[in-house]
């Protein structure tokens, strides 16, 4: 279910070019459509690795099947990993503007 969902946020990002809110919160850092497509090229990859899983052990035999599950959800996370420190790698920095001006040095004027 959540590799559904990877592959289907995969594909928004490669297709639209942009990060939804949802997906990685109300971000105040904008990202490109490249960096977006990146990232989604990257949640996609799910889909193509999880069918290499599935066929190596496959190829192994009935007793490695056992070992799918545990397979599967390392895969889930390093993709997760991975798309997360590429968002924060490719998105430009928080503008942090104060509200208030900070206070001048020196004399203040009479």
């Amino acid at each position: 279910m959540v590799q559904i969902a990877c592959a289907l946020a995969g594909l928004w990002l490669i297709i639209a070019g942009s990060v939804p809110k949802i997906l990685f919160g109300r971000s105040s850092r904008p990202i490109s459509k490249r960096g977006a497509r990146k990232i989604g090229l990257i949640l996609f990859s799910i889909v193509p690795l999880s069918f290499i899983i599935n066929l190596g052990l496959a190829a192994l035999g009935p007793d490695a099947q056992r070992f799918e599950p545990i397979l599967q959800l390392s895969l889930i996370i390093i993709v997760a990993i991975a798309a997360i420190s590429t968002f924060r790698g490719l998105a430009a920095p928080r503008q942090n503007v104060p509200d208030v001006p900070p206070p001048q040095s020196g004399p203040r004027p009479s």
